[in-house]
């Protein structure tokens, strides 16, 4: 969330994600099997290298999963906890901060093609006066808009200090949606709804508050019933609203090598921008039933989904990249110790999704994701 979706950062780390697909797609069988898995009888042990080699003093543990094409590895290496060492393994939860802005594109999704939301209708629809008459142009401002990343609307979590200061100030307080977009309203926008792209959290934060208008159900319990459910996420839980597992991957911030357990924190992080914990075999999950399968989405729902606005490759919670392998779905999310990245490429059916309790901050997040995808592409490519 805080700073992830910088435009320059995002499609350095998405052109190397690019890059592992043809790679990916070379180790077929001698006699050509379709059926025959393409994984290299080494790969496992040499991915395995790769993310113990990825842990360090700033990096507890990651997690790992490849799914599709041949291929189907679940690794982890490092630990969940800094305190009591206990080993990571795939079952660990992680925050998935702004990979829930997917989950929560799909559930939109599902409710346009259902005739329930029109995601050209104003605010005003779906929102309380006391909300829209304090946001500006809320009367030009559509749910597609904000779904689309091109409302316009300041991003609480990164444009208004005021709101962090709050929330680290309070870590016991459980915050809401209703709570965090108080510190938007009266604020300028960034520019005229519908005309530019900016990555704001606020987008979703209204979009959780739509949410429950629509269903009368808490944004968590409306997620579970829309998208967790059905596709059967069953290690996928929203902090303050579903019972989470014993087994939490610890968050840590690295602040000058000394780390800060945010675990509290985010236990109480709900919003509607990113606010579930989730596993990498849940994220590869959701990935493949929502791409290959009608159980969420059909043919006009996923159009939805994939489809961007003119002024960026990002559609209903999801973000698109023409590559030379075909078209790449992604999303990813950094925040307060946590960073986790879920991709998939429809031409070759291939997911990659990872989760890391760290966060280095700024650029040296890319820089990880950066290393682990090269030398997963490398060790592929041998």
């Amino acid at each position: 969330m805080l700073n992830e979706m910088n435009r320059t950062a995002t499609r350095r780390l998405a052109l190397t994600l690019v890059l592992v697909v043809p790679m990916l797609s070379i180790g077929c069988s001698d006699d050509d099997d379709p059926a025959a898995p393409s994984v290299p009888p080494t790969l496992e042990a040499k991915l395995t290298d790769m993310l113990e080699d990825a842990v360090g003093p700033n990096t507890p543990g990651v997690s790992l999963r490849v799914l599709g094409n041949g291929i189907d590895l679940t690794l982890s290496a490092g630990v969940a906890s800094l305190d009591t060492q206990e080993p990571l393994t795939a079952e660990h939860q992680f925050h998935a901060a702004s990979v829930g802005k997917a989950f929560m594109g799909v559930a939109f999704a599902r409710l346009v093609t259902s005739g329930q939301v029109n995601p050209d209708a104003p605010l005003s629809t779906w929102l309380p006066a006391e909300v829209t008459s304090r946001i500006p142009s809320s009367d030009q401002i559509t749910a597609r808009m904000l779904l689309q990343q091109t409302s316009g609307i300041v991003d609480v979590l990164n444009e208004i200090p005021d709101a962090i200061n709050a929330i680290a100030q309070n870590p016991t307080h459980e915050w809401t949606d209703a709570d965090l977009v108080q510190f938007a309203l009266d604020m300028p926008l960034n520019f005229d709804p519908g005309t530019a792209f900016s990555y704001s959290n606020t987008n979703y934060v209204l979009l959780a508050l739509i949410l429950e208008a629509v269903t009368g159900q808490t944004h968590a319990q409306a997620l579970r019933d829309l998208v967790f459910d059905p596709i059967g996420m069953t290690a996928t839980a929203t902090a303050n609203h579903d019972a989470l597992g014993n087994d939490i991957a610890h968050s840590y911030l690295f602040d000058g090598g000394v780390p800060d357990d945010l675990t509290e924190l985010l236990l109480r992080w709900e919003f509607g921008s990113g606010g579930q914990w989730t596993t990498v075999d849940d994220m590869a999950k959701f990935l493949h039933t929502v791409a290959e399968t009608d159980v969420v989405l059909d043919d006009a729902g996923r159009a939805l989904l994939l489809t961007p606005s003119a002024h960026e490759p990002y559609g209903f919670g999801m973000a698109t990249l023409d590559t030379p392998s075909g078209t790449m779905l992604w999303h990813h999310g950094l925040l307060f110790g946590s960073a986790s990245y879920l991709s998939y490429f429809p031409d070759s059916g291939l997911s990659v999704t990872m989760n890391v309790n760290a966060d280095a901050r700024g650029a040296d997040r890319v820089m990880l994701a950066d290393r682990l995808f090269g030398e997963l592409m490398g060790v592929i490519s041998e």
